[in-house]
């Protein structure tokens, strides 16, 4: 059975559903004024879905804030180090998400990292590159140096 075909039924429903909130809205804030009573109980409707939809946003995110919060002090009593990361890894991921849903770009290395950072992480492969090639060239010393011994034994 594909899931196709619940698909469109569902969303359907989901508009039907939003449509009567809807209305509930606009019902429960109109007025007892008679002038202007359907227009403005409209606004006011439209107004008060406004509201309840931020009030929800803001309502959930500190929601996940405050279990995100009570899971880092769980990790935090047993081992401190390990929730220290867990909070780090945590700000870099978010700062890295918002980045990239406020970002217009769909493409790209410069929509996950800042021009300073890509500068950092450049510098810090050519340094790694550095010190790689000066360690083959010392491996190399050291295999011709034992390779000497052995010849000379």
């Amino acid at each position: 059975m594909k899931n196709n075909k619940f698909r469109t039924p569902l969303i359907q429903s989901a508009a039907v559903l939003g449509g009567v909130i809807f209305l509930a809205l606009i019902a429960a804030s109109s007025g007892n004024g008679n002038e202007g009573g359907g227009f403005f109980s409209v606004l006011a409707g439209i107004g008060n879905a406004i509201l309840f939809i931020i009030g929800l946003a803001v309502g959930l995110s500190l929601c996940i804030a405050l279990l995100v919060g009570v899971f880092l002090a769980a990790v935090g009593m047993v081992s401190p180090e390990q929730a220290s990361q867990m909070y780090s890894d945590l700000k870099k991921n978010f700062a890295l998400s918002l980045l990239a849903w406020c970002s217009n770009k769909k493409s790209g290395f410069g929509n996950w990292v800042s021009e300073e950072e890509y500068t950092r992480m450049k510098q810090e492969i050519v340094d790694l590159q550095d010190t790689n090639r000066s360690l083959t060239q010392k491996i190399t010393e050291l295999e011709n140096s034992k390779d000497l011994k052995e010849e000379s034994r």
